[in-house]
C-alpha cells in the first residue's frame, strides 16, 4: 500500500516506475524510527514535510511549469508524439514504450499477470530494441501471440549511417483465454480498440522467463522487417482488418503508412501485409548476433524454440541461443507486391479501412487516409487501382490532429484535435446530385435508386427487392445507358462585366476523378493568349469584345459528358469604337444597349468629371502657392529687418544668397 502523505495532492508525484531510493518532489518519505533509532518493520511510512523555503521553492517551480504549459497550448504549440502503446487483455497490461527520461530506450512489458505468474520485461541487450517507436499493436489469439509494430535503426546492415527501418515484434500473450474474454485495448497515440483476431486462445504453457538466464524477461520476443517502397521505410502508423465472420484469422490485413526518413517534401505510400505472412516470417530463417565482432550473420539450421511460448525449462544453450537470435533472416513484401496509394504532396499520418459488400455480392476495401493538418481523404481499392472517392477537409486551418478513430458500427470517422472532436460521415451519398455523379463516384457504400430517383446509401440488412434498384458502376461500365438522360439540366448564370475586367467562371469537379472541359459559343478551340485555366477548374479572362459570349463547364469519363456551369459574359461598358458610332450620328433605336449606355456617358459623365479635375488643379496650385508665401515670410523673419522690396510676395525664382558674418568676442 502506499503510504499516506501530508504533501498537497497536486505536489506528489504520480509516476509508477519510482526507484525504491526515489524521493518525492515536495515531500520526504522516511520509514518511522524507535526511540533507540532503529527501523520498526511493521510499522507504516511517516511523512515529514520539507521546510518552508523547499515548499516556497517546489511551488514556484511547479507555478512556472504550469504557465509555460498554457503559454504553449495558446499559441497551438504542437507537442511531440508519444511514441508508445498499451492495451489490456483479460486483465493484464501490455506496454511498450520507453524506459527512461529522453525517452530513447524501449521496453516491451507485461503487468498484473494473472495466476501468480511473475510480470515479465524484454531483456536489457541494447541491440533487441533500439530507439524504437511504437505506432501501434494488434493481436493474434490463434497463436498465442502479441504484435507490436515499431521503427527503429537498423543495425544488420553493417554501414555507418544506419537508416530507419518498420518492424514487427512478437512476444507470447496468455496461458489460457476463455471463450468470453473480450479485448479491451487502449492505444494511447490513436486511441482505437480493434477486436481480436480470434475467438479464443487454446490453453498451453506461456512465457514466465527462463530458469537460469533470462529470468523474468521475454524468451519469445522475436522481430522481423516490413518492406514497402524504397525510400518509404518509416512506419507512421497500423490499422488492423479483420476477415469477415467466420473466415480464417490467417486473412487479417494490415495497412501501414510509410513515410522517408531523408526526404525534405511531404510524400507518403500505403502498403498492406497479411497475417499469414507475418506467421511465415516467424517460422523462418534467422539472423544470429555476434557479441564480438558486433556483426549479424544468417544462421545455417533452423530451430523450432525461436519465438515460441514454453521456455521456462529449456536448456542454457538454448536460451544462450535465443538471447543473441531474434532477427528473421528476411523481410516481409507487400500483399499485393507493392504499395496500394503513393502520394507525392501528401504525407498521412493516420489510416483506417473498413470492408464493404458492394450490391453485386462481392467485398471491396475502401481507405480513410489522413493528414496531420485535418486533411482526409477516402479511396477506393478498385481492381484498376486505388481511385479518391472524396477529399474533405475537416480541421480548420492551424490545427492538427491528435487522434482517429473508425466505428464502422456508426458510420462515422472521429477526427480529434487538441480543440474539438468532428465525426465525418463514412458516406455521404447525398452529396452526389445526379445519376451520373453517383455512378462515377465508384463508392461501395453508395448505389444510384432507379426508383427514388437519388444516390442513396448501401445498407447492410437491406431487403433484395431494394437492392435490385440500386445501381453501382464500381469497376466501369456504360453509365450513360444506365442513367438513361437522368443528368438534367443546369441553369446559366447571367455576368455582368466592364471593359477590361478580369472575369473568373468558377467550376468546380462534380466527382474527383473526373476531366473538366470549357466550351464557348464563340472559340471552337479557347485560344491561350486570352483564356487561363486555373488549377482549381476555373475560367479567368479579360472582359472585352472579342471575349462576351455563353461559356460551358463540362465534366468528363469514360465517355461520359455533364454540364457542371453555364455562363452567359455581357459587357456593361462599350469600348471607344462603339462611342465613334455613337457619336457619328447613329440614331438610337438601332443602337445596341452598350450604344445607349456610352450615349448617356458622354452627354452627363464627361462634363462633370472634365469640371473636377479642373477645380482639383486649381486648388493644388493655390496651396503650392500659399506654401511658398509663408516659406518666404518665415526665411525674411530670421535675416534680420525686412527690406523695402520683400513687402510683397513674387512667385519667381530668386538667385540663393549668401552673407558672411563675423563672430567678435565681445562679452555680454
Amino acid at each position: 500500500m502506499r503510504p499516506k502523505s501530508s504533501c498537497p495532492k497536486e505536489s506528489r508525484r504520480r509516476s509508477a516506475d519510482l526507484q525504491p531510493d526515489a524521493r518525492d518532489v515536495c515531500c520526504i518519505i522516511e520509514p518511522p524510527r524507535s526511540e533507540t533509532g532503529s527501523l520498526k518493520a511493521s510499522s507504516p511510512l511517516a511523512v515529514s514535510p520539507l521546510p518552508v523555503f523547499a515548499q516556497s521553492l517546489c511551488a514556484s517551480t511547479m507555478a512556472v511549469a504550469l504557465v509555460l504549459l498554457l503559454a504553449a497550448v495558446a499559441t497551438d504549440a504542437v507537442l511531440p508524439p508519444r511514441a508508445h502503446v498499451s492495451f489490456v487483455f483479460d486483465g493484464e497490461l501490455f506496454t511498450a514504450a520507453a524506459n527512461d527520461f529522453k525517452g530513447v530506450t524501449p521496453l516491451i512489458a507485461r503487468h498484473f499477470s494473472k495466476d501468480g505468474r511473475p510480470d515479465v520485461i524484454q531483456d536489457s541487450s541494447p541491440i533487441l530494441l533500439e530507439e524504437a517507436d511504437f505506432v501501434g499493436s494488434a493481436l493474434d489469439s490463434a497463436r498465442r501471440k502479441v504484435l507490436f509494430f515499431f521503427s527503429e535503426p537498423a543495425n544488420e546492415f553493417n554501414v555507418e549511417e544506419r537508416p530507419q527501418v518498420a518492424r514487427v515484434a512478437s512476444v507470447c500473450q496468455v496461458v489460457a483465454a476463455p471463450t468470453h474474454a473480450r479485448q479491451h485495448q487502449t492505444r494511447v497515440r490513436h486511441a482505437r480498440r480493434p477486436r481480436p483476431l480470434s475467438c479464443a486462445a487454446p490453453v498451453g504453457q506461456d512465457d514466465v522467463g527462463g530458469a537460469q538466464i533470462l529470468q523474468k524477461k521475454w524468451t519469445s520476443l522475436v522481430k522481423t522487417t516490413l518492406r514497402c517502397l524504397t525510400p518509404f521505410r518509416v512506419l507512421r502508423d497500423v490499422f488492423a482488418l479483420a476477415p469477415p465472420e467466420g473466415a480464417d484469422a490467417a486473412h487479417t490485413l494490415f495497412y501501414a503508412i510509410f513515410v522517408s526518413q531523408w526526404s525534405l517534401r511531404s510524400e507518403s505510400a500505403v502498403c498492406s501485409f497479411r497475417l499469414a505472412s507475418l506467421r511465415a516470417a516467424f517460422a523462418g530463417s534467422y539472423r544470429s548476433f555476434d557479441t564480438a565482432a558486433h556483426l549479424w550473420s544468417p544462421l545455417l539450421a533452423k530451430s523450432s524454440y525461436f519465438g515460441q511460448c514454453g521456455l521456462e525449462g529449456a536448456p542454457h544453450a538454448n536460451l544462450e541461443e535465443v538471447k543473441r537470435t531474434f532477427l528473421t533472416g528476411g523481410p516481409v513484401a507487400p500483399e499485393t507486391g507493392g504499395p496500394l496509394v503513393v502520394s507525392a504532396h501528401l504525407r498521412y499520418s493516420r489510416v483506417a479501412a473498413m470492408s464493404v459488400r458492394g450490391a453485386d455480392g462481392r467485398r471491396h476495401q475502401v481507405l480513410f487516409l489522413l493528414t496531420e493538418s485535418g486533411l482526409l481523404h477516402k479511396v477506393f481499392l478498385s481492381a484498376r487501382g486505388p481511385r479518391l472517392i472524396e477529399e474533405i477537409a475537416v480541421l480548420e486551418s492551424g490545427e492538427r490532429v491528435t487522434a482517429f478513430v473508425l466505428s464502422t458500427a456508426k458510420g462515422l470517422a472521429f477526427v480529434g484535435s487538441w480543440r474539438a472532436v468532428t465525426a465525418v460521415p463514412v458516406a455521404r451519398c447525398s452529396a452526389h446530385a445526379t445519376c451520373g455523379r453517383c455512378l462515377l463516384a465508384r463508392d461501395p457504400l453508395c448505389g444510384w435508386s432507379q426508383s427514388r430517383k437519388l444516390c442513396a446509401r448501401l445498407e447492410r440488412e437491406q431487403p433484395k427487392e431494394d437492392k435490385e434498384h440500386l445501381v453501382q458502376l464500381l469497376e466501369g461500365g456504360d453509365v450513360a445507358k444506365e442513367c438513361r438522360g437522368e443528368g438534367g439540366t443546369r441553369p446559366v448564370n447571367n455576368v455582368v462585366a466592364r471593359a477590361n475586367e478580369v472575369v473568373k467562371l468558377p467550376c468546380d469537379k462534380p466527382w474527383e476523378s473526373s476531366t473538366l472541359t470549357w466550351t464557348s459559343s464563340r472559340f471552337r478551340v479557347l485560344p491561350p493568349h486570352l483564356f487561363i485555366r486555373s488549377d482549381d477548374g476555373s475560367l479567368n479572362f479579360l472582359a472585352s469584345g472579342d471575349t462576351v459570349g455563353t461559356y460551358r463547364c463540362q465534366a468528363e469519363e469514360d465517355g461520359y459528358a455533364e454540364t457542371v456551369a453555364g455562363y452567359d459574359v455581357v459587357q456593361s461598358g462599350a469600348p471607344r469604337s462603339v462611342c465613334a458610332d455613337c457619336a457619328a450620328g447613329v440614331p438610337a433605336e438601332s443602337s445596341s444597349p452598350p450604344t445607349a449606355l456610352c450615349e448617356r456617358r458622354d452627354s452627363r459623365g464627361r462634363p462633370v468629371g472634365v469640371a473636377l479635375v479642373t477645380a482639383t488643379c486649381v486648388c493644388f496650385l493655390m496651396s503650392v502657392a500659399i506654401l511658398a508665401c509663408v516659406r518666404r515670410k518665415s526665411a525674411a523673419r530670421h535675416e534680420g529687418p525686412p527690406r523695402a522690396q520683400e513687402g510683397k510676395c513674387e512667385f519667381g525664382v530668386s538667385e540663393p544668397r549668401v552673407e558672411l558674418r563675423q563672430l567678435t568676442d565681445t562679452p555680454t
